[in-house]
């Protein structure tokens, strides 16, 4: 009986080796590459604790904007630019130093929450 938990543990571990993804990374988030993978990663990380970082759902600060409604709400350009600004912090938002990579694939990770149609604001 133990082996048999051992072998089903290790089968659920492994289950996401194929695809070269884990169970919980959205199908749309890898099409859109291993940058927006990544920066899946890096949200998961370092801006879950505050934010909603999926395409649905609320984050445990309700008062930090989802990351649904900040990709839709600014241009890339003007998203990239207040995520380098994040070293200052603003409102009750910590200081963060998002390096230049980590930028880039935290926007590669934005960009697959955009939502299509006339209200969205252009890239650029």
């Amino acid at each position: 009986m133990r082996r048999l938990l051992l072998i089903l543990a290790l089968t659920a571990t492994t289950a996401g080796c194929a695809t070269g993804r884990g169970p919980d990374v959205p199908a749309r988030v890898e099409r859109a590459g291993p940058d927006a993978v990544a920066g899946l990663a890096y949200a998961e990380q370092n801006c879950a604790g505050c934010h909603a970082i999926g395409a649905r759902g609320r984050g445990p600060n309700r008062a930090a904007p989802p990351f649904r409604r900040t990709a839709n709400r600014y241009t890339e350009v003007e998203l990239s630019r207040r995520i380098a600004e994040l070293e200052t912090g603003h409102f009750r938002m910590p200081g963060l130093v998002v390096r230049e990579n980590d930028l880039v694939q935290l926007m590669a990770y934005m960009r697959t929450l955009r939502e299509p149609g006339p209200g969205r604001p252009s890239g650029g």
